[in-house]
């Protein structure tokens, strides 16, 4: 009888080890489709495509939904989150929350980041605070993102009736800036 209680616990917690590592290797699995774009483990290498390591996993959840539902414009993200299920998502968010953020690597113009100093200050502190790099309450980190990728959120940001989810008080702080004026935004995130 001894026997047959610690043969079933052992045989228990081998089972539980073997989910535990194929839900972690699933996870990382599905972190492979995502590197073509968005980099090895989140770190994108490309200009105008955002790193997703270590964002809040809430905030790419509700990004994966809303590309899902079709309630954030894509290129082809929504095609993509469309191949997800839920608890694939979940599991990818998890993965991505876990891995280590490396800054953007860019050249820029000290004077124009000066100039997006100012703008954040008088615009975008309230919410995005420690320059960008605060990423609790769903806010994704933008301080070291690449500005390309800045740019053409903030942008798209300013289009009337784009599907692009930001709270009210980040399109009305967006309101009114020029071009000039959201590429010095993005270089200062940029350069965190």
């Amino acid at each position: 009888m001894l026997r047959t209680i610690i043969f079933s616990s052992v045989l228990v917690s081998f089972l539980a080890i073997i989910s535990v590592n194929a839900t972690e290797r699933s996870a990382t699995t599905l972190s492979y489709a995502c590197a073509g774009c968005h980099g090895t483990a989140g770190v994108s290498a490309g200009t105008s495509i955002p790193s997703l390591a270590g964002l809040p996993s809430e905030y790419f959840i509700e990004a994966m939904q809303k590309f899902k539902n079709g309630k954030r414009g894509a290129t082809i993200m929504d095609r993509i989150a469309k191949a997800y299920s839920n608890e694939e998502i979940v599991a990818m968010a998890g993965f991505f929350e876990q891995q280590t953020w490396v800054a953007a690597s860019i050249e820029v113009d000290a004077e124009v980041v000066a100039q997006g100093q100012t703008i954040h200050e008088d615009k975008c502190a309230r919410c995005h605070l420690a320059a960008g790099k605060y990423t609790e309450y769903r806010l994704p980190r933008i301080g070291g993102q690449w500005a390309d990728y800045l740019y053409f959120y903030m942008k798209n940001a300013q289009i009337e009736g784009f599907k692009q989810p930001q709270p009210k008080l980040m399109k009305k702080s967006l309101e009114g800036l020029t071009e000039a004026e959201l590429t010095a935004l993005a270089q200062f995130y940029a350069a965190q």
